[in-house]
């Protein structure tokens, strides 16, 4: 989903997933990060038709995420998007660096957001 190019509708369809994958079990910190990721970045990408509903949200699901896993670095990645989506850029960058229990999840995350920047 997110190795698609970047459009409002694949924005859409990926929070309806991620939504729908949270649902199924509302304690995964992944399904939480995903989401929070995918509501920063179409933030980011001014995507959103509600940024400010979207960063709240996505700030709520970085906390689920991290009371959840709070040792996994995608989740961790994920809270620094989020405070970076939110203008709060010297905050995210501790989270952002925090890689000491690095995830594939999180190595796709960090090459997905790298790309959809370029």
């Amino acid at each position: 989903m997110l190795t698609r190019p970047i459009s409002k509708e694949n924005s859409d369809e990926a929070v309806t997933l991620f939504d729908t994958a949270l649902a199924l079990d509302p304690h995964s910190a992944d399904a939480a990060a995903w989401l929070a990721a995918t509501l920063a970045f179409r933030v980011t990408d001014e995507l959103s038709d509600f940024p400010d509903e979207d960063l709240h949200r996505a700030e709520r699901l970085a906390a689920q995420a991290l009371a959840e896993a709070p040792y996994n670095a995608l989740v961790h990645y994920v809270k620094g998007q989020v405070l970076f989506a939110q203008s709060r850029c010297q905050d995210a960058i501790p989270n952002s660096n925090r890689r000491s229990n690095s995830t594939p999840a999180a190595h796709r995350l960090m090459r997905a957001s790298a790309f959809a920047s370029s």
